[in-house]
């Protein structure tokens, strides 16, 4: 009976994860959007999963001698370093901003390695993983010529079942069939891991329990330390003010449908006149947070463009606020978010 329910219960696990974000996506649009966002449920749901999983690889390496620990040593930093770069190794938590090599080359100004990597290289590195880990290890395992090798250097490879799990999270990965996918699947991901370095039931439940607290307390518990800040907030609005003045110059263009960093639609669009006016005219910022549009946190400015069926466009600008993390929907400024709206045009009703 154990052994039926391991067999079942991890790629059961890892597809009711991908099943439910679509679930959700579509009932629920905006409570997906908001529990996907960074330092969100899932988010820490991921993170505890690469580390649970590093301490089960890290045993699997102590259980061994001499060559034989590298393989668990190897995952268990892969984990680790995983773990690290989904919360950008603190950037938030503590509000520290990244070198300027970061703010220049990294697609999210943040503190990590993986998104200063070509787009298409970090996809087909994150294939490789899923596919290789997932589906050709625990395959290869089982073939008589391999499975003395594995034998010699401690190679723990998955259950063989966790495959259908592996291959299921590389579909939703490469067709991307909403947005965010890409959030679900590293937790998918993690799981996978997590699942792959204990067999028994009993543990796998325990460490699952784990995953659920951790995405639940962690993201209260770093709610309760953020503490608002009355000063930063006004530098915060008296910012946003100024960059609604350049938008007014004609200085910021925008399109139906964009989300992005500000600095990053400021560089591709070529608008130098970001750079010279009423924002970069404010002298409290250091010239970092001028040149890559930081607000008093040291994160990113955003703007969101949302034009909406009935004719309704607002575009604003915004900061995470206080808690250097995204509260607000397309739909709403939320609590803690500060933004300035830089035009609301509404549809005006059609006459009977």
């Amino acid at each position: 009976m154990a052994d039926r329910l391991s067999l079942w219960l991890g790629p059961s696990v890892i597809l009711a994860v991908l099943a439910v974000s679509g679930i959700v996506e579509a009932l629920w649009p905006d409570t997906f959007y908001r529990i996907s966002q960074e330092d969100g449920p899932v988010e820490w749901a991921t993170v505890w999963a690469f580390v649970l999983a590093a301490a089960a690889h890290l045993g699997i390496a102590a259980t061994h001698r001499g060559m034989a620990t590298l393989y668990g040593l190897t995952l268990a930093v892969f984990c680790i370093v995983v773990a690290g770069e989904e919360i950008s190794w603190g950037q938030r938590l503590f509000g520290f901003s990244p070198s300027t090599y970061f703010l220049a080359n990294n697609e999210q100004q943040e503190f990590t390695w993986h998104n200063t990597v070509e787009d298409g290289t970090r996809k087909l590195a994150l294939q490789a993983v899923l596919l290789g880990y997932g589906l050709v290890l625990p395959l290869l395992v089982r073939w008589d010529r391999v499975r003395p090798l594995a034998e010699r250097f401690g190679v723990v490879a998955p259950p063989i079942s966790l495959a259908v799990g592996f291959v299921a999270t590389w579909g939703v990965y490469v067709t991307y069939p909403w947005r965010f996918a890409g959030e679900w699947v590293e937790l998918a991901m993690g799981i996978g891991f997590l699942l792959g370095a204990w067999s028994q039931p009993g543990v796998l439940l325990k460490a699952l329990a784990g995953v659920a607290f951790g995405a639940t307390v962690t993201p209260l518990l770093l709610a309760g330390l953020r503490t608002e800040d009355p000063e930063a907030s006004e530098r915060a609005v008296a910012e946003l003010a100024a960059l609604h003045e350049d938008w007014r110059q004609g200085n910021l263009r925008t399109d139906c449908g964009l989300h992005r960093r500000l600095y990053h639609v400021v560089t591709e669009d070529d608008l130098e006149g970001m750079n010279d006016g009423a924002f970069a005219a404010l002298g409290h910022r250091s010239k970092e947070q001028t040149r890559f549009f930081l607000d008093p946190w040291s994160q990113p400015y955003w703007v969101m463009d949302r034009c909406d069926d009935d004719g309704t466009r607002r575009i604003r600008v915004y900061s995470f606020g206080p808690n250097r993390r995204r509260d607000s929907t397309h739909a709403e400024v939320r609590p803690d978010d500060v933004a300035e709206t830089i035009l609301e045009w509404v549809a005006q009703p059609e006459e009977p």
